[in-house]
């Protein structure tokens, strides 16, 4: 059984009149990537700031690695490992002076992080621009050398809110696998914060969601996969559907499908077993209806959330 280093017990936190958790349950294993979904201002950077120490509960219990972050700040942090939107970096430094000199703060011995430090920005094709200082660089680039910084260490757990933001699509490969590995040979615990729930679903094994500081969803992933009580379709096709609507209710009214939507080009319907796509596909042909693709979604984390959203008042 995997060992939990973060919990939460009826935490909460406010600012002024403001009640950014409301006596929050939350918990975390090591050898996980954790997403952490809400909205805006739902509490999730100030769970990451308390986790860290930088903030103090106002009530309930919070234990990191068998400690309380507000006491033992100092000897927490230095096995964690954070990125938000502000990479903290120097911009008159170079991209390597940068690493080594949070690298020299976390005590790494100077060949061991010369080592690490060569094969990050290798990973991140960052190698050819190691001596530029980060005045020079874009947004994504900056966004790049800010991981390589919140990783150097090897933290057993890693704060990211918003992290992946601005990187370019082999880029955020090439993050996705580092953390996957960090994970699992270094068997550290990941808190991933993001709006992208497509990247959320594809790296993280638990979900949970908060909406004005409560906890109203937690669940594995792959539980949520087992779950799902209804799949979908989507046709995109070359005529009009405007031609072919009447006929089409008329057949999906006769095979008890009643949940569809109609685009000018394409039909999405939601269906409560994967048996019904032949028929529904026989029924598209037999109208008369010219298809150019059909794609299927059997697990969808935004309809998830928005079903949640509506449902909680998010």
């Amino acid at each position: 059984m995997s060992e939990e280093i973060v919990k939460f017990s009826k935490v909460t936190k406010s600012f002024g009149n403001i009640k950014a958790l409301n006596k929050i349950d939350f918990s975390i294993e090591q050898g996980n990537i954790y997403g952490l979904l809400g909205h805006n201002g739902a509490g999730k950077t100030t769970i990451i700031r308390l986790i860290g120490g930088i903030l103090e509960a106002d009530s309930g219990n919070i234990s990191v690695f068998g400690k309380q972050p507000i006491k033992y700040g100092g000897v927490i942090r230095k096995n964690i490992g954070v990125l938000s939107d502000n990479t903290g970096l120097y911009e008159s430094l170079s991209a390597v002076d940068n690493l080594r000199y949070y690298g020299l703060m976390y005590k790494i011995p100077k060949d061991i992080l010369d080592k690490r430090i060569e094969n990050y920005l290798q990973q991140f094709d960052m190698l050819e621009v190691k001596n530029n200082p980060i005045k020079e660089f874009s947004s994504g680039m900056k966004k790049k050398i800010g991981i390589i910084r919140a990783i150097i260490h090897e933290p057993k757990l890693l704060l990211l809110d918003e992290a992946s933001n601005g990187l370019d699509p082999v880029s955020l490969n090439g993050f996705h696998k580092i953390l996957e590995e960090l994970v699992k040979t270094e068997n550290i615990a990941i808190v991933f914060c993001s709006h992208n729930l497509d990247e959320v679903k594809k790296i993280c094994k638990h979900v949970t969601i908060i909406k004005q500081g409560r906890n109203i969803f937690s669940s594995d992933i792959n539980s949520m996969i087992n779950k799902t009580e209804h799949f979908s379709i989507k046709i995109l096709m070359l005529q009009k559907v405007s031609s072919f609507k009447e006929k089409l209710i008329m057949h999906f009214n006769r095979l008890n499908i009643k949940d569809y939507e109609f685009g000018e080009n394409s039909i999405e319907i939601n269906m409560n077993s994967l048996n019904e796509i032949n028929d529904v596909i026989n029924v598209v042909i037999q109208c008369g209806i010219n298809i150019y693709e059909v794609s299927s979604e059997i697990f969808d984390l935004e309809k998830i959330y928005c079903k949640l959203d509506r449902s909680n008042g998010l």
